[in-house]
């Protein structure tokens, strides 16, 4: 077991994060749970315990492991007060639970969305800071401070700032495109090679699939981190 208090929204306040590999031998689940009992006495915050857990809460979960669940597990599990999220959340109703796709491991990873993306009718545009990771990006800024306009100080300073954003938006959507929708069709893509290459032939194409879906995660991640920020200070006022 992992355990984490974790803090993603600063206006929100910390909760409790148990990350766990349930025992698959039934001898040693009732220890194992009875832990997690004793410490949910101790929790007194929101909790999220996820993970591979090898037991089967319900005769109809689509769950792999086809021995029963022991009475005593199932009754820890109701008395340390945990619900199950499911795959779409009841005690936080924004909340999704996702199989995402194997990358640089034989385990499938899982994700937790603790919110939902509410559209805007008037969106404020943005520098981000991911954009300076690529070479090109201050040519483009330049290019838009380089335009020859004519007026006063003021009328040609708020027409350049202008230019650069509308040259920038261009650039980062021919650039950068939609970063979630790329990353998704590339794990697709990703998936499409796992499941072929049983005996390791396209193994170089899988490695340069790997690598950009890592740059872009590290573009999403930054971009993510900043608009946190914005949230935070938001939540703030």
């Amino acid at each position: 077991m992992i355990h984490a208090l974790v803090n993603n929204d600063p206006a929100m306040g910390d909760w409790f994060l148990s990350c766990v590999y349930g025992s698959s031998y039934l001898e040693e689940q009732p220890d194992q749970w009875n832990y997690i009992k004793n410490l949910s006495s101790s929790v007194t915050i929101p909790w999220v315990l996820i993970g591979d857990l090898n037991i089967t809460m319900n005769s109809y979960d689509g769950n792999t492991n086809v021995i029963s669940t022991p009475t005593e597990v199932l009754d820890a599990i109701r008395q340390s007060d945990l619900q199950d999220l499911g795959f779409i959340g009841n005690h936080f109703p924004n909340s999704t639970l996702k199989h995402l796709t194997q990358l640089g491991s034989d385990r499938v990873p899982i994700m937790l969305s603790l919110y939902y993306v509410v559209g805007s009718t008037s969106r404020t545009w943005k520098f981000f800071e991911h954009w300076l990771s690529n070479d090109s990006c201050e040519n483009e800024i330049k290019k838009a401070w380089s335009s020859n306009i004519s007026g006063s100080h003021a009328y040609i300073l708020t027409n350049k700032q202008a230019n650069t954003r509308h040259l920038l938006s261009k650039w980062s959507k021919s650039t950068f495109g939609h970063i979630q929708n790329k990353i998704s069709e590339l794990q697709q893509e990703l998936s499409i090679f796992q499941k072929a290459d049983t005996q390791g032939n396209v193994t170089p194409q899988v490695l340069l699939l790997e690598k950009e879906i890592h740059v872009l995660n590290e573009a999403q991640a930054s971009s993510n981190r900043q608009k946190a920020k914005d949230r935070f200070y938001n939540n703030m006022d």
